[in-house]
């Protein structure tokens, strides 16, 4: 099979460029050649001129590459062709692809020879131009023309009589009280189903020209399609209540019974939850009684990513709040006396304009019914300035080399940093030669248990409190090894996988591990854009004073405003 195929137009719409595709008959070899009328292309055969045949052959402007059976290729130079006549059209190329197709390039021409079982056809790439075209049948006759134009006509006659009936259309009224439409030709009966169809459309016109002369409830019914739409192409406020969504009758303001029944349009976290603004007045009432800082997280649905931070943030910080003052220093810890709660600034009305929010996401503090502290959480970092210091570093000890970069990966996914160790021995001198202090130990269950027990003593000697994490602790024990040892180091583990952990599995694991301690953390209230500190500077300086272990050792005092007491002295 001989493809022709045209590519491309110009300005004025005609064809600029030819190609032709020479399917096979077998499928190993379905596409045989392709050429365009340049005479470049690819070719699978044999040169007309050779009878070595080449099983590939690529034509360019510069040169003809053949490859051979062996892989290696031959080039010949080609001048580039150019259209014309004569002798200055370029050399001359002839391709013989099978038995019965062969190329040829001749005159600035590309042509295809088809011979088998008799038939003989050339087929000629390209627009024939000047004398090539003289001799050839013309596409269009007058007589063609002139037929073309009369059916054209007796159409268009045909459609106007169709249109100035349908135009003449009447309602008239039958015998049985039913709708019957008459034209010229005849009686047209329409159904009930149509006739209302039609007025349906009418009132939907009228709506959208004129609302108050279309009925009640095609205009609340229009409205409510295009209520649809609108939450259909808005993804963020899929979760608004489509009742809000008001057209006519909507005047900005936030009534209290649209407070009540709105829905909730962002994730509030489990720890912070999402309340409603009328609910928040009780909330004040609550924690002034009870002396409890209130902690309120303004967020808000225009600003999607905004809020998703702050509210991260916020889920952060009231964790470490409670940490910190769950960890006392006499060891007599309890829960600390701030509340966190989030609110929907899109559904609140004026009550941003009465506390002066101007941008999302904003944080309020509330000590009493008073407020203590407003600003805006744009720019706050979620731990110190030595925040990259407080990641949980993780002494990872794997002989296996294709597991060390898997559990590299996971470990820096999990938020911590993490350094390899291949055997117990050079686990043991990282341990003794470093000073980094290591968090957790994550050892394979593939080192012998003699050499598990050295890494994890000399582990707990430079940090008692470090976690002691064993993985592929489904691999049996050596022969000269003792299970019973390897039974009490596995109940000695803080963690134990049978297999290599996942990222989620070392998340939560980590998660868990207090690396606030005041070896890695800077003074706290050094940087006055640090939120965990603001929030315990508010609490000390309204008396309440935070666990020694939440001050670091000789810096300034837990507070993020100007007016931050010292250290030890009175609020």
């Amino acid at each position: 099979a001989i493809c022709l195929c045209a590519h491309g137009s110009d300005a004025k719409g005609k064809v600029r460029r030819f190609a032709a595709v020479v399917h096979g008959d077998s499928a190993k070899s379905p596409v045989l050649a392709t050429f365009d009328e340049w005479g470049k292309g690819y070719a699978e055969g044999q040169s007309g001129s050779s009878d070595s045949p080449p099983p590939k052959m690529v034509v360019s402007d510069v040169a003809i590459t053949m490859v051979d059976s062996t892989g290696k290729s031959y080039e010949v130079p080609r001048a580039a062709p150019r259209r014309g006549s004569g002798d200055g059209a370029g050399p001359d190329l002839a391709l013989r692809v099978c038995g019965a197709v062969q190329v040829q390039y001749k005159n600035g021409r590309t042509m295809l020879d088809f011979q088998s079982q008799g038939v003989n056809h050339t087929f000629i790439l390209g627009e024939l131009q000047g004398e090539e075209a003289s001799g050839m049948p013309s596409p269009t006759t007058p007589c063609l023309a002139e037929e073309t134009l009369r059916q054209l006509n007796e159409a268009t006659s045909t459609l106007s009589g169709v249109r100035d009936k349908v135009t003449s259309l009447k309602t008239v009224t039958g015998f049985a009280g039913s709708r019957k439409h008459a034209m010229d030709t005849g009686t047209l009966k329409i159904g009930d189903d149509l006739q209302s169809l039609l007025e349906g459309l009418s009132a939907f016109q009228k709506s959208f020209e004129k609302p108050g002369l279309a009925p009640v409830d095609m205009k609340w019914g229009t409205e409510g399609k295009l209520k649809r739409l609108l939450a259909a192409h808005h993804p963020p406020c899929k979760g608004q209540d489509r009742r809000n969504w008001t057209i006519a009758r909507c005047s900005g303001k936030c009534t209290n019974e649209r407070l009540a029944n709105t829905k909730s349009t962002v994730a509030a976290p489990k720890t912070v939850p999402l309340i409603s603004q009328l609910k928040l007045p009780e909330v004040i009432e609550e924690c002034s009684g009870s002396g409890t800082l209130l902690v309120v997280v303004c967020l808000a649905t225009y600003a999607l990513e905004q809020s998703t931070y702050a509210r991260t943030l916020a889920e952060k910080v009231y964790a470490q709040v409670q940490q910190r003052f769950a960890q006392g220093a006499d060891g007599a810890g309890g829960p600390a006396p701030a509340k966190f709660v989030s609110v929907e600034l899109s559904e609140i009305g004026g009550f941003a304009k009465d506390y002066g929010i101007k941008e999302v996401p904003h944080c309020l503090m509330f000590s009493g019914r008073n407020v203590v502290y407003s600003q805006h959480m744009g720019r706050k970092r979620l731990m110190t300035k030595e925040a990259g210091q407080s990641k949980p570093c993780v002494l990872l000890v794997e002989p296996d080399p294709a597991n060390q970069l898997k559990l590299e990966q996971r470990l820096r996914r999990a938020g911590a940093t993490s350094d390899l160790a291949m055997t117990g021995t050079e686990a043991t001198r990282l341990l003794t030669t470093r000073s980094v202090v290591y968090d957790a130990l994550l050892i394979s269950g593939r080192i012998r248990v003699d050499q598990q027990r050295t890494v994890a003593s000399a582990m707990r000697r430079q940090e008692p409190g470090a976690k002691i994490m064993l993985f592929d602790a489904s691999v049996e024990a050596q022969q000269d090894e003792d299970p019973e040892a390897r039974k009490r180091f596995h109940q000695e583990c803080s963690q134990i996988w049978a297999y290599a952990p996942g990222c989620t599995a070392l998340a939560a694991v980590l998660s868990r591990s207090d690396v606030d301690d005041k070896r890695r953390l800077a003074g706290a209230g050094v940087d006055k854009r640090d939120f965990l500190s603001e929030v315990l500077g508010v609490l000390q300086r309204g008396g309440v004073r935070a666990p020694a272990s939440a001050v670091a050792a000789g810096g300034p005092a837990l507070g993020g405003g100007p007016d931050a007491v010292a250290a030890g002295g009175d609020s």
